[in-house]
């Protein structure tokens, strides 16, 4: 395997570096990694999409945005301000929400009320009482209408409330799926989770039940695979993995387990965690009693009451040393001390304040 230092983090790299013409070329993931940068890939269109990694801090009444190294990019001038979503930020000024690029051009004006992520290039955003799509220009989609509560759309379909039940609309606002389930789940990997009968089960976008409601609890699919808790007394039931067709692929003996996340699932038995694979082997066993997924090749963990990160091999990236702490993401992660609120990015340096 291929490796390069940048900035102190050895990275693999998916070819080696040459020269021709008397211009070197290096792969883009090193470039990223360089400029503290994203790189989405589109096959289709043959381009690569390059995107400062920031996120959201707070600097005394303000909230504005800096990258990974810790610089101000967006100076704090927000009364409020959310992490990137699909290149683009919620920020509110007064009062008013809005949304922002990473250059820190205002996209869409301040005018909702409330404002959400954008999700599959949409966005639920309230305005004057009325709720409604939005797309990335800030042009109205679809309002629906007939519904108590909307929520965000997910591999083309948004899931709709009305009164306790659940369905699904379409972006034309169609009803593709009735209200008629106790509770549900976005879309992944083309099945979204559904309660029926007290017992949750798996439907495609068609509203077909592909996984019968056998569960006790269940969460969305990921890596292929969903993780399902078994019917069990007193909500004890064991925890396992199911394929896209319901079956067993690692049956239920877990007394805990998270979703995989970067081909990593943390599972728990007698008190301690240890990390399977796809297979159900174990690939790494710690002695931890608290530990989270993998995200950006770390999770975090607890010892003597103390978070801190460990990397896929099991060493310690990142020694115990905060009251609490989440899972990485594009390069950062929130973590708590007796004085407050940090962000902190994949060396453990502090950067700033979390935005609230």
């Amino acid at each position: 395997m291929k490796e390069a230092n940048v900035n102190g983090k050895i990275i693999s790299l998916n070819a080696a570096p040459t020269i021709s013409k008397n211009t070197l070329w290096v792969p883009a993931s090193a470039v990223g990694e360089l400029f503290g940068a994203a790189i989405k890939e589109d096959p289709q269109a043959a381009t690569l999409a390059i995107t400062p990694r920031l996120y959201p801090i707070t600097s005394g009444s303000q909230q504005g945005f800096v990258n990974v190294f810790g610089e101000s990019v967006i100076a704090p001038r927000y009364e409020h301000a959310n992490s990137f979503s699909e290149g683009l930020a919620i920020v509110k000024q007064d009062g008013k929400y809005g949304y922002i690029n990473a250059f820190g051009q205002k996209v869409i004006s301040a005018q909702f009320d409330e404002a959400y992520d954008f999700s599959d290039g949409v966005a639920l955003v309230s305005k004057d009482g009325v709720s409604q799509y939005i797309n990335t220009k800030g042009e109205t989609l679809l309002s629906p209408t007939g519904y108590d509560v909307l929520y965000d759309f997910s591999e083309g379909l948004a899931l709709v409330q009305k009164g306790d039940l659940f369905g699904y609309i379409d972006l034309s606002g169609k009803e593709v799926i009735p209200v008629t389930y106790e509770d549900a789940f976005y879309f992944s990997n083309g099945l979204a989770a559904v309660q029926v009968e007290g017992r949750y089960g798996y439907i495609d976008k068609a509203g077909t039940i592909i996984i019968e409601p056998i569960y006790q609890s269940v969460s969305d699919f990921s890596g292929g695979l969903g993780l399902v808790q078994a019917e069990g007394e007193n909500g004890e039931g064991s925890f396992g993995f199911v394929n896209a067709k319901g079956e067993a692929v690692i049956a239920p003996h877990y007394a805990l387990a998270f979703s995989f996340s970067e081909g990593l699932a943390a599972v728990q038995n007698d008190g301690t965690f240890s990390f399977i694979n796809a297979k159900g082997e174990s690939k790494l066993q710690t002695a931890y009693e608290d530990v989270g997924s993998f995200h950006d090749g770390l999770a975090y963990f607890e010892q003597n009451g103390l978070y801190g990160y460990i990397d896929q091999q099991g060493k310690v990236a990142i020694p115990a040393q905060f009251d609490a702490a989440g899972d990485f993401q594009n390069g950062f992660a929130a973590v708590a001390n007796g004085t407050g609120n940090y962000i902190i990015n994949e060396k453990g340096i502090i950067l700033g304040s979390a935005a609230e």
